[in-house]
């Protein structure tokens, strides 16, 4: 009788913790709900939506499960857009336009863990697209809070670095690219680098190619006089909210002084090698 319960018991734990999908609304105008039957159009770039149209909410649902058989279950992307739809009648829309799908796995099942959207209320489904309707949320623009290191040098709200990247989504994962600078207003340094990434969920990893110069004059004395080098810098990274913080080793390609020498970039280091970190604040465009 003992054991029976037990198993009850444990049953019902593991039923109830199983999470079933939560959606939340950003209600920004209140139309008429619309009857069951109209169907709800799936745009996936901005530039489809048609002109005649309003943006009335935004929404965000996520879904998990304890296993992969529990997201299989109650995250099925069929019933996931049911009830994206059935939100989208309820607050008088027709038409969503997705800006984020995060896939459970590397692999391509029919399930999601995030799925975000526009609720858009079209007018006239016969107008023409609206080609300035580019939306910038796949576009990040950064500034450096701190940073060190022989990528960027020093990085300071007084001397910020820029960083501009573009992502782009791939399904299972996104990528992106971007090009960053930093102009050390006090010392005269100048950093730029381009850089390629992936990006799967908060997590990050890119590797960039980057120059660094700081010149003077030829009478000044080291550490102060002028240093310039080329290197390749691979770093993990923590992206969320509007913060990432990223990190990793930096590879020399080329540089015109030597190891005695202490280098203005010279500042986090571990043994012999040279590390970068930074920690950027930005957002959508």
């Amino acid at each position: 009788m003992k054991k029976a319960t037990l198993f009850i018991m444990c049953v019902l734990v593991v039923v109830s913790c199983v999470p079933q999908p939560v959606v939340k609304v950003n209600v920004k105008k209140h139309y008429p709900p619309q009857d069951t039957n109209t169907p709800v159009v799936r745009y996936n770039k901005a530039k489809d939506v048609p002109m005649d149209s309003e943006i009335i909410a935004e929404l965000k649902m996520t879904c998990g499960g304890m296993t992969m058989a529990h997201a299989i279950k109650n995250c099925d992307t069929t019933i996931l857009f049911s009830i994206i739809e059935d939100t989208t009648r309820k607050l008088g829309g027709n038409a969503i336009l997705l800006t984020k799908y995060d896939n459970h796995s590397l692999f391509r099942l029919n399930t999601a863990s995030q799925i975000d959207a526009d609720i858009i209320k079209v007018f006239d489904f016969s107008s023409p697209p609206d080609t300035s309707n580019t939306s910038n949320k796949n576009i990040w623009i950064g500034i450096g809070l701190l940073g060190a290191g022989p990528e960027t040098g020093i990085s300071s709200p007084f001397s910020p670095k820029i960083s501009y990247n573009k992502f782009q989504d791939r399904k299972i994962f996104e990528t992106y690219y971007g090009l960053e600078g930093c102009f050390g207003l006090a010392l005269g340094s100048l950093s730029l680098d381009c850089l390629y990434g992936i990006k799967k969920s908060i997590f990050t990893f890119d590797a960039s190619l980057g120059v660094w110069g700081f010149f003077s004059s030829p009478e000044s004395p080291s550490p102060f006089r002028s240093h310039f080098h080329a290197t390749i810098n691979p770093k993990i990274g923590i992206k969320f909210w509007h913060l990432w913080l990223k990190g990793g080793p930096s590879i020399f390609l080329y540089k015109n002084y030597t190891d005695r020498e202490l280098g203005l970039t010279d500042l986090v280091r571990i043994g012999k090698i040279l590390f970068n970190f930074e920690i950027l604040i930005g957002g959508n465009p």
